[in-house]
């Protein structure tokens, strides 16, 4: 009964793709500290500009993508990104790029 209990662990560890996992590369820690960072400042500019909203200004917040460069031939990737007309004074993405820069990730990679 064990063996065939390992045995369908096993299986089902080869099935889902393997029971453990690569280490990251370096380009691939960096990039997901950076989407990390992006979701963060997304979210944070989306709720400043609901605050606002709900003290009868007139906002509102466009979520995007910017392109993230992971390099060495690979394929771009993508990260979160937020505008809002109310928080950006005048340039679009504004509020979200300072929140980015506040947090050390506004990195040459991101394609903005």
């Amino acid at each position: 009964m064990m063996i065939k209990t390992i045995r369908i662990v096993s299986l089902a560890c080869l099935l889902l793709g393997g029971c453990s996992s690569s280490p990251l590369t370096p380009q691939e820690q960096k990039y997901q500290q950076i989407k990390e960072a992006a979701r963060v400042c997304s979210e944070e500019v989306k709720a400043h500009t609901m605050e606002l909203s709900t003290e009868g200004q007139t906002a509102d917040s466009i979520a995007t993508t910017v392109d993230y460069d992971m390099g060495d031939g690979l394929p771009p990737r993508t990260v979160d990104s937020r505008s809002s007309p109310v928080l950006d004074n005048g340039t679009p993405g504004n509020a979200w790029t300072a929140c980015m820069k506040r947090k050390d990730a506004l990195v040459p990679e991101l394609k903005i």
